[in-house]
C-alpha cells in the first residue's frame, strides 16, 4: 500500500486493489489511473505515461476545489489530447495474490481510457505499455504533427517543449506522415513565412497566424496550438482573469481572446489581461511564449565589445540564483550566484549588480511608509507593489484600491533608477550610454518597464530561461568550470531579508523585521515569521508591533488575490498590511523560471533553498545593510525624503474598462498596458 505521506495535496481514506501491467497493487481510492501508475512505479516498473493536456498543478487544484468559482462555466478539462490512453481489461478481478503475465486477448479484451481523468476502481486491470497502447500514442502524435509547424530549431520553446520530447521518445517525425500531408505541410510553412505578422483588418489576419496576446509580454502563435486548454484553465481557473477561451469549431477551433468575433471585441477583452503570463508557463508547446529579448541583448553585447562608450550593466533578481542551475542540467534549488556573476562578466557585462540590494531599499521605503500610515490612520490595508501583474490587476479590475497600493517601485524599478540617475554620473558615465539589463523570473516585468512612470530606465528584461539561452549563445555550456565572482559594489550588498523577497510571504516577513525594530527600538528575538510562510493561498496573522496588534495577510496567485479582495469587501475586515504575488509560490514560481519537468515540488525546493540562503546570511535585516545606510547618508538623506519619492516611488492610474468603452479616469489605454 502507498503511504499517505506520499500523496500530494489531498488525503485518501480508503484503498482499492487493482493490477497495473500485471502487478497487483493497492492504491488510494479517488485518484486517477495516471496518479496510481506514478505512485506504484517502483513496484510495477511502469514507464512514464505520456501527457500533454494534463499538468499536476491544475489537476490537483481542480480536484481540491481550489479553482475559482467562475471556472466551471468555461468547461475545459483534461483528457482532450488522448496521448495518455491506457488499455483497461473488460473483466474485473477478485484475487490479487499473483501477477498477470498478459491480457487474455489484447485486441479483444482491452478498451482505451484516458488515464489522466479516469479514476481507479476495485478489481481493475490496466496495461500502459502494450504494442496497441504505444501504437495509439504514435497515432495521436502523428495526428498532432500533421497540423503542427515544422520549425523546432528556431522555435522559442525548442528543448523546452513537451511535444518535442514526446516526438523524440516515440520516434515520430515528418517521415511518418503520408507524402501528400508532408507536401501540404511544406507548402503551408512557406506560405506562413511569407504572411506571418500581417496586420490586416480581416478576421483571419488579425487573429494570426501569430500575434501579441498581451503587449510587451506574451506572443501567441495559433499554428502551434494543440488545443490542450491548459492556458484557459490557468487563466480562468487559477488566475481568475478569464481572458482566454476556445473559439470556432472543428478544424478551425483555436485558443483566442474571450469570445471575440470582431477585432474590436478582441481588443476590448485583451485589455483585461494583467500580463502575469502564467498561460505561457503551462503551454506544453511554443504557442504561448514570453516575448524574448535574448537576441537583442546579445547584439548589444557584441556592439559594446567594439565600442568602449557603451556600458553594459545587468541586475539579477533573488529567485534567479536558485533557478538558473536547472537550465544547465543541475538539480532544482542549486545555488549558483557566484557562477552566474562570473558568467555574466565573461560574456561582456562590465558591471553586475544584485537586485537584492534594492530589495533592501524597498523594505526601507515600504517599511517606513507602513509606519507612517499607521501613525496617520491609513489608508488601510497597505498593499505591496513589487509584483507588476498584481499592480495591473488593481489598475484594471479593482481601481478603488489604487490608494491602498504602496507607492514604492519594485526592486527592479528602484535599482534601474539609481543606476541611471545616481551611479552612472558618479562613475563618470553618460546615462544615455548605459544599457541596463534586468534578469527576472517574471514575464510581467517586461511590461513594467514600459510604464510611462518608469520608461527609459530599464532597457531590457530577460527571464531566467532567456539568460540560460543568452549564455549558451555566447558559448557557455557549463558554469561549473568558472571561477566564482562577487557582485559589484556599492550596489551589490544585500541581506537575508532581501533574499526571501522571491518567495510568497518573503516581502511581508522582511518588512516586519524592519518595522518591528524601528517602532519598538529593540532587536527581534526571533526573525522567522512562520505565520506568513507556506503554500496556503491566503494566510492571515496578527503581529504585535510594540503593543499594537497589526493584522497582516499574504496571498499568491491572482485568483487568490481576487478572492481576498472580494472577501474584505464583503466582510469589511480590516488589515493593515497585505502582500500579494500573482504567481504560485511567489517569484520562484514565475513564468520566466525553467519549465522543464514543471512540478510544484520543484517550486518547493526553490523556496527551501531561498530560506536556507537567508538563514546562512550574517545580516538578515534590511535596515542593517551598510551600503543602503551609506546611500541614505550620501544621497537620499532618509526614507521617504523628496529624493526618495522622486527616484524610488511611482504613481498609478485607473485603467478599468467602462461601460460604453474607454478607460477610467479619462485616460486612454496606453500600448504599454494592454
Amino acid at each position: 500500500m502507498i503511504s499517505k505521506k506520499f500523496l500530494p495535496l489531498y488525503q485518501c481514506y480508503s484503498t482499492v486493489n487493482m493490477f497495473i501491467n500485471g502487478h497487483p497493487v493497492k492504491v488510494p481510492s479517488g485518484i486517477t489511473l495516471l496518479e496510481a501508475t506514478n505512485l506504484t512505479r517502483k513496484d510495477t516498473q511502469a514507464p512514464v505515461i505520456p501527457t500533454l493536456c494534463y499538468t499536476p498543478r491544475l489537476h490537483n487544484m481542480e480536484k481540491e476545489g481550489k479553482m475559482n468559482s467562475n471556472y466551471k462555466a468555461v468547461g475545459h478539462h483534461e483528457g482532450v489530447c488522448r496521448v495518455c490512453l491506457v488499455g483497461e481489461e473488460y473483466q474485473t478481478y477478485k484475487k490479487f495474490d499473483k501477477m498477470i503475465t498478459k491480457p487474455v486477448d489484447e485486441k479483444k479484451s482491452l478498451k482505451f481510457v484516458p488515464s489522466c481523468c479516469a479514476e481507479v476502481r476495485e478489481g481493475q486491470s490496466i496495461w500502459t505499455n502494450t504494442p496497441e497502447v504505444n501504437s495509439n500514442v504514435r497515432t495521436m502524435l502523428k495526428f498532432i504533427l500533421s497540423k503542427h509547424p515544422l520549425e523546432c530549431p528556431t522555435c522559442s520553446s525548442n528543448k523546452q517543449c513537451e511535444l518535442q520530447d514526446l516526438f523524440e521518445r516515440y520516434n515520430v517525425g515528418a517521415q511518418d506522415l503520408p507524402a501528400p500531408i508532408r507536401r501540404r505541410m511544406i507548402s503551408h510553412e512557406m506560405k506562413a513565412l511569407q504572411t506571418r505578422g500581417d496586420k490586416g483588418e480581416d478576421v483571419d489576419d488579425w487573429y494570426g497566424s501569430e500575434m501579441v496576446l498581451a503587449n510587451n509580454t506574451i506572443n501567441y502563435d495559433k499554428e502551434k496550438c494543440i488545443k490542450c486548454t491548459r492556458c484557459i484553465r490557468m487563466c480562468s481557473g487559477v488566475q481568475g482573469i478569464n481572458v482566454l477561451s476556445m473559439l470556432k469549431r472543428g478544424s478551425e477551433e483555436h485558443v483566442g481572446i474571450g469570445l471575440a468575433e470582431t477585432k474590436e471585441e478582441y481588443k476590448n477583452t485583451q485589455l483585461d489581461c494583467i500580463n502575469c503570463a502564467q498561460c505561457t508557463y503551462v503551454c506544453p508547446v511554443g504557442a504561448l511564449t514570453v516575448v524574448d529579448y535574448s537576441k537583442s541583448v546579445f547584439k548589444e553585447l557584441q556592439l559594446a565589445a567594439t565600442n568602449p562608450q557603451k556600458i553594459m550593466v545587468v541586475q539579477t533578481a533573488p529567485a534567479v540564483r536558485v533557478a538558473l542551475s536547472e537550465e544547465f542540467g543541475l538539480e532544482p534549488g542549486k545555488y549558483s550566484q557566484e557562477k552566474m556573476v562570473a558568467a555574466l562578466k565573461q560574456i561582456g557585462f562590465k558591471h553586475v549588480f544584485d537586485t537584492n540590494y534594492s530589495a533592501d531599499l524597498t523594505i526601507m521605503e515600504e517599511g517606513f511608509e507602513l509606519i507612517e500610515r499607521i501613525k496617520k490612520g491609513g489608508p488601510f490595508p497597505m498593499f505591496t507593489s513589487c509584483c507588476p501583474a498584481w499592480v495591473n490587476l488593481v489598475e484594471k479590475h479593482y481601481p478603488e484600491y489604487i490608494p491602498n497600493l504602496s507607492t514604492c517601485r519594485s526592486p527592479q524599478g528602484m535599482l534601474s533608477s539609481l543606476l541611471k540617475h545616481y551611479w552612472a554620473p558618479k562613475m563618470g558615465y553618460d546615462p544615455k550610454n548605459v544599457v541596463v539589463v534586468s534578469i527576472m523570473p517574471c514575464g510581467a516585468k517586461k511590461d513594467e518597464i514600459k510604464r510611462p512612470q518608469l520608461a527609459g530606465e530599464t532597457d531590457y528584461v530577460l527571464t531566467t530561461r532567456e539568460l540560460g539561452k543568452l549564455l549558451k549563445m555566447a558559448g557557455l555550456k557549463d558554469l561549473s568550470g568558472l571561477k566564482d565572482q562577487k557582485y559589484d559594489d556599492p550596489l551589490g550588498d544585500s541581506t537575508g531579508a532581501a533574499v526571501i523577497f522571491g518567495v510568497t510571504g518573503g516581502v511581508m516577513e522582511a518588512a516586519l523585521r524592519t518595522a518591528y525594530e524601528v517602532v519598538v527600538g529593540k532587536p527581534l528575538q526571533k526573525l522567522e515569521f512562520e505565520s506568513v510562510r507556506g503554500e496556503k493561498g491566503i494566510k492571515k496573522a496578527t503581529v504585535d508591533l510594540g503593543g499594537m496588534p497589526i493584522k497582516v495577510a499574504v496571498t499568491h496567485t491572482s485568483g487568490q488575490a481576487r478572492k481576498f479582495l472580494e472577501e474584505i469587501k464583503k466582510t469589511g475586515e480590516v488589515f493593515h498590511f497585505v502582500e500579494v504575488m500573482a504567481c504560485y509560490g511567489g517569484c520562484v514560481g514565475g513564468v520566466g523560471d525553467p519549465k522543464k519537468n514543471m512540478d510544484d515540488e520543484i517550486v518547493k525546493k526553490r523556496i527551501e533553498a531561498t530560506y536556507g540562503l537567508d538563514e546562512r546570511n550574517t545580516i538578515r535585516k534590511s535596515h542593517e545593510n551598510v551600503s543602503v545606510k551609506k546611500l541614505y547618508e550620501e544621497f537620499l538623506e532618509k526614507p521617504l525624503s523628496h529624493k526618495s519619492h522622486h527616484l524610488l516611488h511611482t504613481t498609478y492610474m485607473d485603467r478599468k474598462k467602462k461601460v460604453g468603452g474607454g478607460v477610467g479616469g479619462g485616460n486612454e489605454r496606453k500600448n504599454w498596458g494592454m
